[in-house]
């Protein structure tokens, strides 16, 4: 998918979280964004209570076709997220570092969460 493409997905999420997304239904939305029985991921989207000390919930999804590695994070309560691309994959570092570069990102997307969330 074009990163463009990706970008109007993710703040499609954000809208759907709060019953304003358009692609999908609001049953869809709940249910793609809700941790499943027995499971840490609704449908496909990793979700969490916080990330990197940050207050949740998070929503992330990531991948890599062993060429590209990228990673979506949303944090829904704050309508905010972010979207890291490299033109790498994991056995180049590309997981390393995006992680290090979202993390140092997180504090400006999301309030620190309280301790009982981390």
């Amino acid at each position: 998918m074009r990163l463009q493409d990706l970008a109007l997905f993710a703040i499609d999420q954000l809208a759907g979280s709060r019953g304003q997304g358009t692609l999908l239904t609001p049953a869809s939305y709940a249910l793609m964004q809700t941790a499943q029985p027995g499971s840490p991921s609704g449908l496909d989207w990793g979700v969490q209570p916080s990330i990197a000390g940050r207050q949740g919930p998070v929503l992330v999804h990531g991948g890599s076709d062993g060429n590209w590695l990228a990673w979506v994070v949303l944090f829904p309560a704050q309508n905010s997220g972010v979207i890291a691309i490299a033109n790498a994959a994991e056995d180049m570092g590309a997981d390393k570092a995006s992680m290090g570069l979202l993390g140092g990102l997180f504090a400006e997307l999301a309030p620190a969460a309280s301790p009982a969330a981390k």
